[in-house]
């Protein structure tokens, strides 16, 4: 058996990968191991990622059933990005159930959060996309631009980072 960070990484790499069962085997067996049951961060993160990809299947009910848990565990942890990442989760399953507004709200709590927590990061851009893409689907165009040209400063500003750092 791997630890339990391992675990966690290949379980991000699969989803990211788009391998979705796999990656929720890698979150089944860090549940059942039992490995993860005393850190609450772990045990929320694998929540996070367990629902992302029961998302992309379409098992809503499931993916709900987790992020609800995560949500009782984080809201008592000081752990300002794996709130976001919850919230931005749940942001996910409320847009895939079509409920805009409920997925606007979620995306704002996990905006809030990171921007406490991280000054700049990939992170940022991505909750402004989805953002952006939820004002569009709501028909409130100005919005939707406004959080889009948050997207592409932002990108510009990290592509401009990532110069520096290769100067």
């Amino acid at each position: 058996f791997y630890i339990v960070d391992d675990g966690i990484n290949l379980s991000w790499l699969f989803l990211t990968l788009k391998d979705y069962e796999k990656s929720k085997k890698y979150n089944y067996d860090l549940l059942h191991s039992g490995l993860i049951r005393s850190d609450s961060s772990n045990l929320v993160t694998v929540y996070v990622y367990l629902s992302r990809a029961l998302i992309k299947q379409d098992s809503l009910r499931k993916a709900n059933d987790f992020l609800q848990k995560g949500l009782q565990i984080v809201e008592l942890l000081n752990e300002e990005q794996l709130q976001s990442s919850l919230y931005q989760t749940l942001g996910q399953l409320e847009e895939k159930r079509m409920n805009l507004e409920g997925a606007l709200e979620y995306y704002q709590k996990a905006l809030s959060k990171i921007q406490k927590s991280v000054t700049y990061s990939e992170y940022l851009r991505e909750i402004y996309l989805l953002i952006a893409n939820v004002h569009m689907k709501l028909n409130k165009l100005k919005l939707a631009s406004i959080y889009a040209d948050s997207v592409m400063i932002y990108a510009e500003f990290l592509g401009s980072m990532s110069h520096r750092r290769d100067v």
